[in-house]
């Protein structure tokens, strides 16, 4: 498989199990991850800003801010109206989010199981 971000591979967490969905981090810029998941009907993104806070222990992640829609370019148009989230978004990590949402969006159609690279 092509790999485009060759130095994010040191950065990703284990994968978690949760009501049968595969459910991973990825972390583009400092202090900052996204997950990426869909249920039946709906995409959701879920984003975490840890600032000073250890991401070794998952349970003592900040509250994220979540954004649920149906369509990928639904929760891209939420992400902009966001500022906080938006400025905070290189231009790396605009496009891995991009490309990841399209992957949900066509495992949400096509009823499969999404996993996020």
């Amino acid at each position: 498989m092509l790999n485009f971000f060759p130095s994010l591979d040191k950065h990703k967490f284990s994968v978690l199990r949760k009501n049968s969905h595969t459910l991973s981090f990825s972390k583009v810029s400092t202090n900052t991850y996204y997950l990426i998941q869909h249920n039946l009907d709906s995409l959701q993104v879920l984003y975490y800003n840890l600032h000073s806070l250890s991401h070794k222990n998952l349970r003592n992640l900040c509250p994220p801010i979540v954004f649920t829609a149906k369509t990928a370019k639904q929760i891209s148009i939420l992400l902009q109206y966001h500022n906080y989230v938006f400025f905070s978004l290189s231009s790396d990590h605009a496009l891995y989010l991009g490309r990841e949402l399209m992957k949900a969006e066509i495992a949400l159609v096509m009823r499969q199981k999404y996993i996020q690279d």
